[in-house]
């Protein structure tokens, strides 16, 4: 997944609540955000290492701009506390965009436009229970009109048209025609 680049945008699993920890000094809350059981606040977000392909996180008392009194020493180096989460680790709780930030629900937005774009393929058009269908090119086929009623479906929302008029109309015309 990171030869080519690409980011996973995978839901938490509500039925798995269960809370990693870090040597019982930190564990992590439900959006994966390091969180310090001594001092009882989250750990600040610091970036993305690309070369390692992690997450760094630093303790806020060691950030000045933050004005955080901690009593709890998490290190005695002035830079903090350093924590790390790799993607690899937990790909639904680690993930390379930090979950909750606008580009996260940007891209989530267009993630779940292309699951309904499936589920009505699936379900709705009945696309995998047509049939045995042996060849790809007649699967491609099926695949390829599905989608063109599906946009013809999302043309005739948008431009709110009667569909039922425009049929009448047109087996009227047809009639005429043939007669």
């Amino acid at each position: 997944m990171h030869t080519k680049n690409v980011t996973a945008l995978i839901d938490l699993n509500n039925r798995n609540t269960g809370i990693s920890a870090l040597n019982n000094d930190f564990s992590f809350n439900k959006d994966g955000i390091p969180f310090c059981n001594k001092a009882e606040h989250v750990v600040a977000y610091h970036g993305y290492c690309k070369d390692r392909q992690r997450h760094k996180w630093r303790c806020p008392k060691s950030r000045k701009k933050w004005n955080i009194n901690c009593s709890a020493s998490c290190s005695d180096s002035s830079y903090g506390r350093v924590i790390y989460t790799r993607e690899e680790d937990n790909l639904r709780l680690f993930t390379r965009i930090p979950r909750g930030s606008t580009l996260w629900k940007e891209r989530y937005k267009r993630r779940t436009s292309s699951e309904r774009f499936n589920k009505r393929l699936k379900k709705d058009y009945l696309l995998e229970k047509r049939g045995k269908i042996r060849s790809s090119r007649a699967w491609n086929f099926r695949v390829f009109a599905d989608a063109m009623c599906l946009h013809i479906d999302a043309m005739v929302k948008h431009l709110k048209l009667d569909v039922k008029a425009l049929i009448l109309q047109w087996e009227s015309e047809v009639k005429h025609v043939a007669a």
